[in-house]
């Protein structure tokens, strides 16, 4: 085997290690996507509603937190409109609201926040499938 036939077969193995590594890493992301996927779906609404909370508002990433826990046919009753980008203003406006109750059943979340200035403000989730798939809010004047 001459040089150059040497250099070519290590070319050719390179790229075939190259190949079933990045064969093997898809595999391994596609395989992560489904567990989330089976792992969402098994989670308890309370702790959906609570982890998008904690992404949008104390990590600061609402886009992240619509991308994973929000339905992509989301119904909305927010003074930001309707759909997934009302979602993603309405979070960027008041995603670091502290709860100060939550009632949760079944597939239904309530939170309750005071803003401190025109009163309270409560929130309505329901979870279908693993992912958030209403929010209303409901605003009540102080007195």
């Amino acid at each position: 085997m001459t040089a150059i036939q040497k250099l070519l077969a290590a070319v050719a193995a390179g790229a075939l290690v190259f190949a079933i590594t990045l064969t093997k890493e898809r595999n391994a992301q596609a395989n992560y996507a489904v567990v989330r996927a089976q792992q969402a779906a098994q989670a308890k609404p309370r702790d959906i509603v609570r982890g998008f909370r904690d992404l949008a508002g104390q990590q600061g990433r609402p886009d992240e937190a619509v991308a994973e826990y929000v339905a992509p046919d989301v119904a909305t009753q927010l003074p930001s409109g309707t759909g997934r980008d009302a979602v993603r203003a309405w979070l960027r406006q008041n995603g670091d609201q502290k709860v100060t109750k939550e009632i949760a059943d079944k597939n239904m979340i309530v939170e309750f926040y005071d803003d401190g200035v025109n009163g309270n403000i409560s929130v309505a989730y329901r979870v279908e499938g693993g992912k958030i798939a209403e929010i209303s809010e409901f605003r009540s004047k102080k007195s």
